[in-house]
């Protein structure tokens, strides 16, 4: 029996299938392992790319990726921030990831991105710092200010992550164009710019927030509300549309982010709620500063449990389970 010829590789994304396969929600340990199985898939296909199997296996990992965005973005969140605030290891990789559960969760809300351009956003954030990818893990752990040797990999990263991909057999003008730009599109983008330059404004957007809420050695870690604020306005100090649609996707307080009560207790971001300032809680720490023995699940919407200020994980001086806490809430 004869086979159909396969049709070329060009590093366009797949179609999207028409039916996705049912989804069965793991348990949070389950959840938990596979994203570290994925953080090391897409360690290996960025540091060391094969140009026979690139566009085939960012195609998988993208795969895997979108069912847990699609089904369950809020504890996928949390796990994301949970890790990359706690620890650096493995971070290109890990913030990538990041990026792209982010950017397509934004551009849902901006409402105009099709199955196959959002398909290319994430393969575009994926793969947004390609050009970097070892240095990048290592300034993750790098305590000293930047060399100028790596500030001129930093500088160049972009433009040879396009070469890059290019070499790889990737050849969309949209994918590679917002990998190019994502640093250097200004807020024109948002307002009928070409389709790379949106794509690249979004992908800015949630790599400045993302990267502000990571633990990274030589840069500050923010509390959730001063990142959101650091990408709603945009450089002519106006409010950035898509920085707000980012905002709006992901909460002022994305899960995984650590807060303070109008009660004084701590608590970590479970789920985002109906309004931004307003998420689904598990307490942490009483407010007499000693921990709960199991956390407890509260809504900020309700009285005396508001919002009063974010915090970083290197505040915590009590070690949390992320699988515990990914089994909390509804």
């Amino acid at each position: 029996m004869s086979r159909e010829p396969e049709a070329p590789k060009t590093g366009a994304p797949a179609t999207e299938p028409a039916k996705a396969a049912v989804y069965r929600r793991p348990s949070g340990a389950a959840l938990a392992d596979q994203w570290n199985r994925l953080v090391t898939r897409c360690t290996s296909l960025l540091r060391d790319p094969q140009p026979e199997t690139f566009i085939e296996t960012i195609d998988e990992l993208d795969a895997q990726l979108l069912p847990l965005i699609a089904n369950d973005g809020d504890r996928t969140l949390l796990t994301a921030l949970f890790l990359a605030g706690s620890s650096p290891e493995r971070y290109c990789a890990a913030h990538s990831m990041h990026v792209a559960i982010g950017c397509h969760l934004a551009a849902g809300v901006l409402g105009e991105w099709d199955a196959a351009r959002l398909a290319l956003l994430r393969r575009a954030a994926l793969t947004m710092n390609i050009g970097m990818a070892t240095l990048q893990d290592q300034l993750a752990r790098q305590a000293s200010a930047l060399s100028p040797d790596q500030r001129g990999v930093i500088d160049a990263h972009a433009e040879h992550g396009v070469q890059i991909l290019r070499e790889l057999k990737v050849s969309d003008e949209d994918w590679l164009g917002a990998v190019g730009r994502h640093h250097s599109v200004g807020a024109g983008a948002s307002d009928g710019g070409a389709a790379a330059e949106q794509m690249a404004r979004l992908i800015q957007r949630v790599d400045r927030l993302t990267a502000s809420l990571s633990a990274r050695g030589y840069q500050e870690t923010l509390g959730a509300a001063a990142a959101a604020r650091s990408i709603y306005k945009d450089e002519n100090d106006m409010p950035d549309p898509y920085g707000a649609a980012v905002i709006k996707a992901l909460g002022i307080y994305p899960p995984g982010s650590l807060v303070r009560l109008a009660n004084k207790e701590v608590a970590i971001v479970l789920r985002r709620g109906e309004r931004a300032d307003q998420p689904l809680v598990a307490a942490v720490v009483r407010d007499s500063g000693m921990p709960y023995l199991k956390p407890k699940v509260l809504r900020t919407s309700e009285p005396g449990m508001a919002i009063t200020e974010a915090l970083t994980q290197a505040k915590l001086n009590v070690r949390l389970a992320l699988s515990a806490l990914l089994d909390l809430g509804p």
